[in-house]
């Protein structure tokens, strides 16, 4: 018999004082590039809502907390795979800094540019944050339902 690596294996994942301390680590990192950046290489000033539509600021960070909240609801409340579990640590955390930035500065500092696009280390975690949840949701559909699921 092998020894072969298994996403179940992963069940420190499922706790939630891990979850919170990924989620911690992914804001730091996404607040310090940013930082970063902002003193050294410069940054992009994004006044303007996810996705570049013009909501003002209220609306956007209302939206923020309503999607955090609902988030941190599916994930401590449905038993669900450990790849979507990780998308919605992603969600949150990418979510969650975003958040941070419109509370202290009005707008989200981008780093990044290609092309005409802008973002930041927040706005890949929420799209792999999405991916996962999405992958994840279609694994479980398509899988027989069973008592464990992963």
């Amino acid at each position: 018999m092998t020894n072969v690596f298994r996403p179940s294996d992963l069940t420190i994942i499922r706790k939630p004082w891990a979850q919170f301390t990924v989620s911690i680590i992914l804001i730091l990192l996404d607040q310090l590039s940013k930082k970063y950046f902002q003193e050294s290489a410069g940054s992009f000033i994004n006044q303007e809502g996810p996705f570049s539509f013009p909501l003002p600021l209220w609306i956007t960070i209302f939206t923020s907390i309503v999607i955090i909240v609902l988030t941190l609801i599916l994930l401590y409340k449905l038993d669900t795979p450990i790849s979507m579990q990780q998308g919605f640590i992603l969600l949150i955390s990418g979510g969650a800094s975003n958040l941070i930035d419109r509370l202290l500065y009005g707008y989200v500092q981008d780093i990044i540019a290609i092309s005409s696009t802008r973002f930041n280390l927040a706005d890949i975690y929420i799209l792999a944050g999405v991916i996962l949840i999405l992958f994840g949701a279609y694994k479980n559909k398509s899988k027989p339902h069973s008592s464990d699921q992963m």
